[in-house]
């Protein structure tokens, strides 16, 4: 591929997602959590879900703008399972039939 006008080259989804397959692998007790990035095309423009987190005193996040997602649970197979799970009880979307990459 051709680089940019910035002069760099443009990154490929296996560029992205090689190296996050070694997030995966955490030592036992380390907690674990996945978010979402939801990317849907509408009218000829990509347009990715976001969600605001909700105002809590305590939460150095709070109000933030973040993606759908959250810790692990013990059910959970695997955190692409977290990060389904969470979007649809955050945000009601259920990502069954997505395609996920």
């Amino acid at each position: 591929m051709a680089a940019d006008s910035r002069g760099m080259d443009p990154l490929s989804i296996q560029d992205v997602l090689l190296p996050l397959q070694d997030l995966a692998k955490h030592p036992s007790g380390v907690k674990q959590s996945a978010v979402a990035l939801v990317i849907r095309r509408l009218g000829g423009q990509l347009q990715a879900m976001f969600i605001q987190r909700a105002e809590r005193k305590a939460d150095p996040w709070s109000g933030q703008m973040a993606l759908p997602g959250g810790r692990r649970e013990a059910s959970d197979q695997s955190l692409v399972q977290t990060a389904m799970r969470e979007t649809e009880e955050e945000v009601g979307v259920s990502l069954e039939s997505a395609t996920l990459l």
